[in-house]
This record gives structure tokens, sequence and C-alpha cells, in this order.
């Protein structure tokens, strides 16, 4: 007997809305949640170069193809509002704040507080220049 219509109830599912799996290395190692899971997702957002992959959608990823050879100080000029439009793509991201830049020879490291939904975190990252 085919049945006519199909019964499922959702509202006894556990969902976990902040969850995700936990990559180290290249490599899913469990699963995490919380600011975890929100730390994983800045770090691959400003991992991820925008428009080069098909399986995210056109405002995933920041922009920084352009910015390679180009004067420090002017990479040091537009970085700040390229991760800014980078990660305020993402919903439970409501800000940065404390932003600093240090020149490197061939890279720039930014240092910044990153306000969540769920708190702050704290961000270093160097971007190759």
């Amino acid at each position: 007997m085919i049945p006519l219509k199909a019964e499922i109830d959702i509202s006894s599912q556990n969902e976990k809305p902040w969850e995700t799996y936990h990559m180290k290395d290249s490599i899913i190692q469990g699963r995490i949640d919380d600011i975890e899971a929100i730390k994983q997702a800045i770090y691959k957002i400003l991992m991820t170069e925008r428009y080069d992959y098909v399986i995210y959608d056109r405002n995933y990823g920041i922009e920084l193809k352009d910015l390679i050879g180009r004067d420090r100080h002017y990479v040091c000029a537009v970085l700040k509002e390229r991760v800014e439009d980078a990660l305020l793509y993402d919903s439970r991201i409501k800000g940065i704040k404390d932003w600093s830049v240090t020149m490197g020879k061939n890279h720039i490291t930014a240092e910044f507080t990153v306000e969540t939904v769920r708190g702050s975190v704290e961000i270093s990252r160097d971007f190759d220049i």
C-alpha cells in the first residue's frame, strides 16, 4: 500500500543551526558549534577568493586577486573595506572593530576583532601581496 501523504514530525527533531563540521588541516574532525563555528566560517570566508568557485554564491569570499602586486599603502587603504564586505555577508557577524595592519615585505598582517551574535572573536590574518 502506498501512503497518500507523508507525515513527518519536524518538531521532535533536535535542530542545531550553529553546528557544523570541524575542519583541521583540510580534514573533517568531528563537529563544532557556537563561537567555534563562527571562527571557522571567518577563516573560510577570508581564505576563499570571491567569484572563483561556482559552488559558492557570488557574495561569498573576499576579493584579493586584484590587490596582488599593488602598492602596499593602497592595499592597506582598501583591505579593511574588503574584509568587512566579505564578513558582513554572514548574518552571525555584526561588525569589525580594533583594526590594525602591519606591513611586511611581501605581506600585510591585519589584526581585528569581529563582533558576532555570540560574542567577540580576535582575528589575525596574513594577506600576501
